[in-house]
């Protein structure tokens, strides 16, 4: 029965619905007939449920939909905020926790939106309402309503550059326009730490005009086996390029050799960043176990090798190159110490065919041959 499912969900909640209980009940064709049920006129005990039935308590506490405005531009947390009578545009611009610096207060825009007519927009002195709360410009508001702040023409903060990674105080710096040096930066965030790796530091600036070359997005969606050699090799070409962003600082010669030639002038939106020191070498190419090794101080190239398993069959070892944390490759003739960072990459032999060689060497030496005689043969 009806009441022995109410007892088995824990009877009803304070906020039901008793006189509109909904039952719906599978009918054939797998359709449904629904039906509701008045507590006050039937008691629960006399309702018979069958197989499937669904009974729906509703509430009688039955949510409105909730009414919103909208405010854009330049406050401090433009979006949607609820709607409430007697609600002016200053009342909403305090709900978005006021206006941002770059607010141009001699003019905004509302909206007042109706589902069956157009916009209508009304122009509003926003330095005079947020003044004088009473102003007739401080419109009362609708629902669906929206306000526009609207930016200060060429408004622009001060030039900012932000700096992470192994500094004292990394964040965001104020620069002075084209006269902030790297150096003067690092300075003013307490310098590097005793973990920064100075090779791996970097700047990186902001692309501006941004070209699409339409031919690389092409050839990225395009599998390998499909593309021709020329194709591969300018995709590889621009996917080599996409850090071109990247300026050229050797942070290395600059703060510890003081070769000033390596400042730079820093610009607007600048980033630098200076890792941490790893802790591993990347071994790589021919051996058994390609990854990361601990770092071990005064340990020599062959350790690594030994720890990434050895060299495979096929490994080139007398053409290990070493590649450091600066960019710069070694070959292992002329590696000395192995420092953090640094990538081991172990070359594979050139895999010649032994038979075509003695094949075609062959068919050369009996060519020359037949020439020979052929020679001789006239000569006699």
């Amino acid at each position: 029965t009806l009441a022995e499912l109410l007892s088995w969900a824990g009877e009803f909640t304070v906020f039901a619905d008793t006189g509109r209980i909904g039952i719906s009940r599978k009918k054939t064709g797998n359709t449904r007939n629904l039906m509701y049920i008045n507590l006050a006129d039937t008691t629960a005990d006399t309702v018979i449920l069958k197989n499937d039935d669904q009974v729906n308590v509703y509430s009688t506490q039955n949510p409105q939909q909730q009414l919103a405005v909208y405010v854009h531009g330049e406050v401090q947390k433009p979006g949607k905020y609820r709607w409430h009578q007697n609600l002016h545009i200053a009342d909403l611009i305090q709900m978005a926790h006021g206006l941002t610096r770059g607010a141009y207060l001699p003019e905004g825009e509302l909206a007042c939106i109706d589902p069956v007519q157009p916009a209508r927009i009304l122009k509003f002195n926003l330095a005079e309402i947020l003044d004088n709360p009473n102003s007739p410009m401080n419109f009362q508001l609708q629902p669906d309503d929206a306000v526009f702040i609207r930016t200060i023409p060429d408004w622009q903060v001060g030039p900012t550059i932000t700096i992470s990674g192994e500094v004292e105080f990394p964040g965001p710096y104020a620069i002075s326009r084209d006269s902030t040096l790297l150096s003067h930066i690092v300075q003013q965030a307490g310098g590097f730490t005793s973990r920064a790796m100075l090779p791996e530091a970097s700047v990186t600036r902001r692309r501006l005009n941004l070209i699409i070359d339409k031919e690389y997005e092409r050839l990225k969606a395009i599998p390998r086996d499909q593309l021709t050699d020329d194709e591969y090799d300018y995709l590889v070409m621009k996917q080599n390029h996409q850090d071109v962003h990247r300026i050229n600082v050797n942070f290395f010669q600059l703060f510890r050799e003081k070769n000033t030639a390596e400042d730079i002038i820093l610009r607007d939106g600048d980033e630098i960043r200076v890792p941490e020191k790893p802790r591993v070498i990347q071994v790589t190419g021919r051996v058994s176990t390609p990854g990361g090794v601990l770092y071990v101080p005064a340990q020599n190239l062959a350790y690594y090798l030994e720890k990434a398993g050895g060299t495979t069959w096929d490994a080139k070892t007398r053409k290990t190159k070493i590649t450091r944390a600066n960019g710069e490759i070694v070959s292992c003739r002329k590696i000395g110490k192995i420092a953090p960072g640094d990538i081991i990459w172990v070359p594979r032999k050139k895999h010649r065919d032994w038979w075509v060689i003695f094949r075609d060497t062959m068919l050369i030496t009996t060519q020359i041959a037949t020439v020979w005689l052929i020679i001789e043969n006239i000569q006699k």
